[in-house]
């Protein structure tokens, strides 16, 4: 993976071109969109709660290899600090890894799963110097069930037969 991101980083800053970038994002949003459904199983997390959503985000930073810690989790809002990351000095020379390629792997993951995800524009950033990355991920507030609706549809944790 760093040696595709050194390749995209290097063309952008040799030729002026974006095209491998370009196709890593869209690649990026195809597995999110892949991934999400199977990993919501796999942590049972309930995608009307951002707290428990973010247990994905905790699952991706293991695998990658980052580290950080939640400054914030709430049912509509979660917020981590990413204090260190082995991409964070590649993207030094190409930030858009961060702010679009991260961004949308995010973004699509968690959409998948929630329609209303949102996350904040990616600003605090280890590659532009700061002490961590934060991500600010936010979702609407869940509506309650109906009266007599004791488990609506699509509401709490995903099981094995809700999604493919």
């Amino acid at each position: 993976m760093k040696m595709a991101l050194r390749g995209a980083a290097a063309e952008t800053r040799w030729t002026g071109r974006d095209s491998a970038l370009n196709a890593m994002i869209e690649l990026a949003r195809r597995w999110a969109r892949w991934r999400a459904p199977r990993l919501a199983r796999a942590f049972q997390v309930d995608v009307h709660d951002m707290a428990s959503l973010g247990q994905l985000q905790d699952w991706e930073d293991r695998v990658l290899g980052v580290t950080g810690h939640w400054v914030r989790a709430e049912p509509t809002c979660a917020v981590k600090h990413e204090t260190a990351c082995p991409f964070a000095e590649i993207a030094k020379g190409e930030p858009r890894i961060c702010t679009e390629l991260v961004h949308a792997l995010e973004t699509e993951t968690f959409r998948a799963l929630n329609p209303t995800y949102r996350l904040v524009p990616l600003e605090r950033l280890l590659s532009k110097g700061d002490a961590a990355c934060e991500f600010h991920h936010e979702i609407a507030p869940s509506p309650g069930p109906s009266e007599g609706d004791a488990d609506p549809p699509g509401r709490g944790a995903v099981h094995a037969g809700d999604a493919a």
